[in-house]
């Protein structure tokens, strides 16, 4: 199996109004050569994403071990699932928000080419979407995604998301 790949860049990040969720405007060339001779973009998608700049996780030891309230590590293959589970040991540890917001827009890009999506697939009903050539009707009654620059769970204020906006990527997908 050969591979081929897509570029895309990421045309814009910034908050959706209504819900607190950040928004991605992603578009997508066939190939680098495309985007740098301004061939027109292959397909448009916008994502809203749950992204949090924290998280909180069980604490390990290097073995994998879950560490209990009282200190005593616990190897998960052991656990008993009959059992009602410990109280664990948690900690807040920093998101890598760059490589979630990458995740998604790698399995959309799988999704779309497995489906042979072309064109907008925005919530821009006026612009066309294609699958396999044919045009899919959209709702006209879809409201305009409305966005802002307010960033209430502290995403586009970090360095590594704000890089993000207007650089370029290359995947790599199976053909």
């Amino acid at each position: 199996v050969g591979a081929s790949g897509v570029y895309y860049r990421i045309a814009e990040v910034s908050n959706m109004k209504a819900t607190g969720l950040t928004y991605v405007l992603v578009e997508f060339w066939a190939t680098k050569a495309d985007f740098d001779a301004a061939k027109p973009v292959l397909l448009t998608e916008e994502f809203m994403m749950q992204l949090r700049p924290t998280g909180q996780r069980i604490v390990t030891n290097a073995d994998g071990w879950l560490k209990k309230v009282g200190g005593t590590f616990i190897d998960p293959d052991t656990l008993d699932q009959a059992q009602p589970s410990p109280k664990w040991v948690r900690e807040t540890v920093t998101r890598d928000v760059p490589a979630e917001i990458e995740a998604n827009i790698a399995a959309y890009w799988d999704h779309a080419k497995a489906a042979n999506l072309t064109g907008d697939h925005t919530s821009d009903a006026t612009k066309p979407l294609y699958k396999d050539g044919n045009l899919v009707p959209q709702k006209l009654t879809t409201p305009l995604v409305e966005r802002d620059t307010a960033d209430p769970h502290k995403i586009l204020e970090r360095a590594d998301v704000k890089a993000l906006e207007g650089k370029g990527f290359k995947k790599a997908v199976q053909a």
